[in-house]
C-alpha cells in the first residue's frame, strides 16, 4: 500500500482497508463516516493513518464495524453502533484469528472453534448444532478441514435460501484458510 513494503495483513470492506505492519501497528484509510478508520475522527482518509491505539496488533477484520486481534489476544471494535469508541467484544484472552464481512466479524478461538459477533457482549459460537446466520453467507473452517457455511446461498450449489445453522458446502477435506 503506497510506498510501504512492511504490511503483514490487510483487511478491506468495500468502504475502508486497514493493514498491519511487521511491527504491529494498524493503519486504516478510506470512508469513515462511522468511525471505523480508528483515528477517533469521521473524517475520510485518502492514505493508511495509524489507528489511536497503538495495539500491538496480531489480525483486522474489516466489516460494517472494524475489529482487531491484540497481541494479549483480546478483539476490540469500532465503527458503526461503537462509533470512534474502541470497545472490547468480550473477556476472553484465547482469540486466534478474525474475518470480517457485511454486518458481522467472526472469529477463532483457541482451539480452533469459530464464533461469530454482530456486537459487542454477543458472542455465539458456531457449530453443529446452531449457528449466527445474517442475511449474507457465513462459513468456518472445521478442525477436520471441511467447509461449513451458513446464510443466505451457504449451500454452495447456487441456491439463495436463508439457511440458519451450519451445513457442509461439498466433499473437500483439505480445506485451509478462509478470507
Amino acid at each position: 500500500i503506497g510506498a510501504d513494503h512492511d504490511w503483514a495483513k490487510v483487511s478491506t470492506n468495500g468502504y475502508r482497508a486497514c493493514g498491519i505492519k511487521t511491527g504491529g501497528s494498524l493503519h486504516c484509510f478510506g470512508s469513515n463516516y462511522d468511525g471505523g478508520l480508528g483515528d477517533g475522527t469521521k473524517l475520510d482518509r485518502g492514505t493508511p493513518e495509524a489507528i489511536l491505539d497503538a495495539g500491538p496488533w496480531l489480525d483486522v477484520a474489516a466489516s460494517s464495524r472494524t475489529c482487531g486481534l491484540r497481541a494479549d489476544h483480546t478483539v476490540w471494535c469500532w465503527g458503526d453502533s461503537d462509533g470512534t469508541s474502541f470497545v472490547q467484544i468480550d473477556q476472553n484472552t484465547d482469540w486466534q484469528q478474525l474475518s470480517g464481512h457485511d454486518y458481522q466479524v467472526c472469529g477463532l478461538r483457541e482451539g480452533g472453534r469459530p464464533y461469530c459477533f454482530a456486537r459487542p457482549g454477543v458472542v455465539e459460537a458456531i457449530d453443529e448444532r446452531g449457528g449466527y446466520a445474517r442475511t449474507f453467507t457465513s462459513c468456518a473452517l472445521r478442525p477436520d478441514q471441511t467447509l461449513s457455511c451458513w446464510g443466505a446461498y451457504a449451500r454452495g450449489d447456487g441456491a439463495s435460501e436463508l439457511v440458519p445453522t451450519p451445513v457442509r458446502v461439498g466433499t473437500d477435506t483439505d480445506w485451509k484458510q478462509l478470507s
